[in-house]
């Protein structure tokens, strides 16, 4: 009783101490006048105090999550932490809205261009279609902003700034509720929830982008998908699933359709693999009944014949086949390793310049993976023991981070995959957030 009471003190002591941080950050944004014109760095407007305040408040949201993990007493105050957390990204993600900028990014993600959209929906009512002028390739983000500014009377261009941080926010969520579904213990359903409540995609997590606003709903869909397996309201669950799976190629048509097919794939294959191999007995009821339930056949074929719907109509991507076979047969095209290698080249930095650049531009995702190439090798190792002690999320999720790697890694030196380098990182970092939590627990 007495531990447990300390526990609860000591969490609301570092509480307190985040959430006044995060007060005191307010107060500056609130004195700080607003953009009188284009500013080149939003971090150079406040003083260096107020990002302390922001670091000190992240700091507070980890140690709360740390020493709930570690603390064998389970107690929902971990909860203080998570939203410590997301409160301070809250702020950060919104900056560009206290900085009253009209729109964020406008040379990144053709924001100007779903900006445009949005307007077309609220002048017509309705959305060009394919073969007229203006097709919109991407409805289903548009026709979600043209209702927004409808129903709150918020602009397009205001909304470009604050729908990515509902997406972004949401993306964090969906990793906690995701994780009560997959994890065997408390303590993996913080770490998973920890490691997923960091910003890790650099400017995306500001874009208003289809691409972007697809990923985010990944962790959220694969919640569905094992809701729908496992659930008393099984039904329910289902539906909602179907409802999302023939969405999501409208709103993105690669994120939304062939990502979520590699990755039921990558899923389907590794849960019949830990079958075929380990073969859990029938007292191992909790494995059995996974890997009973869990089938990827359906989703795979909802969503592909959304896709093919999609596609059919739109064949603004006809483009791509056409390049990536000039590159297979006459090795024609610039691959992402060959840009970055002429824009490297014509910089003259260092390799040591290299480095840092890399790590500031990437440095959380960077840690993520080379975390989760070391827990596959160990995954992997314990997997083809005679004492199997790896979970089978454990490794399910070690084969998608491995296949994920492998398309990256293929997608970056060649042009003979339709995925793009830059958009299938965020999908191996996310692999990576829930691989790194499922194992470094320890249970």
């Amino acid at each position: 009783m007495i531990t447990f009471l300390n526990t609860i003190r000591f969490t609301k002591s570092i509480a307190t101490i985040g959430f006044l941080c995060v007060a005191s950050a307010l107060y500056v944004i609130n004195i700080t006048p607003p953009a009188s014109g284009y500013e080149i760095s939003i971090y150079n407007v406040y003083p260096q105090y107020f990002w302390l305040l922001l670091i000190v408040a992240i700091a507070c949201g980890i140690i709360i999550l740390v020493y709930h993990i570690f603390n064998k007493l389970k107690s929902q105050w971990w909860l203080s932490g998570f939203s410590l957390i997301l409160a301070t990204n809250l702020v950060i993600l919104l900056l560009p809205f206290f900085r009253g900028y009209t729109a964020f990014a406008r040379t990144r993600g053709d924001e100007l261009t779903h900006i445009g959209y949005i307007k077309d929906i609220l002048f017509t009512g309705h959305f060009a279609l394919a073969g007229e002028s203006g097709a919109n390739h991407y409805p289903v983000i548009h026709i979600l902003g043209a209702n927004f500014s409808l129903t709150t009377g918020i602009s397009p261009e205001l909304l470009t700034e604050l729908l990515p941080v509902f997406f972004t926010l949401f993306y964090m969520f969906s990793i906690y509720v995701l994780s009560r579904e997959i994890a065997s213990s408390h303590g993996q359903i913080i770490l998973i929830t920890a490691f997923g409540s960091l910003l890790l995609f650099s400017h995306e997590n500001l874009m208003f982008s289809p691409s972007v606003a697809c990923f985010c709903m990944l962790p959220f869909t694969l919640f569905l998908f094992c809701k729908s397996r496992n659930s008393t309201n099984r039904l329910i669950y289902s539906l909602l699933l179907i409802l999302v799976l023939l969405t999501m190629p409208f709103l993105h048509p690669g994120e939304g359709s062939l990502f979520l097919i590699i990755i039921f794939l990558c899923i389907g294959f590794s849960l019949w693999l830990y079958f075929i191999i380990k073969k859990p007995t029938s007292k191992d009821c909790s494995i059995r009944s996974v890997l009973k339930n869990i089938s990827s056949i359906n989703p795979i074929l909802i969503l592909f014949a959304a896709w093919f719907a999609w596609f059919s109509a739109y064949s603004v991507f006809s483009g791509t086949v056409g390049t990536t076979w000039k590159w297979i047969v006459y090795q024609i095209g610039t691959t992402t390793s060959m840009e970055y290698s002429s824009i490297l080249a014509s910089a003259g930095l260092s390799l040591f310049e290299i480095v840092e650049l890399l790590f500031k531009m990437w440095g959380q995702g960077i840690i993520y993976c080379m975390i989760g190439i070391v827990i596959s090798i160990l995954v992997r190792k314990r997997f083809l023991s005679p004492k199997c002690r790896v979970n089978v999320w454990q490794f399910s999720f070690s084969i998608l981070f491995i296949v994920l790697f492998t398309l990256l890694f293929i997608s970056f030196f060649t042009n003979t995959i339709w995925i793009n380098y830059n958009r299938e990182i965020r999908y191996l970092i996310f692999a990576a957030t829930i691989l790194n939590g499922l194992y470094l627990y320890g249970k």
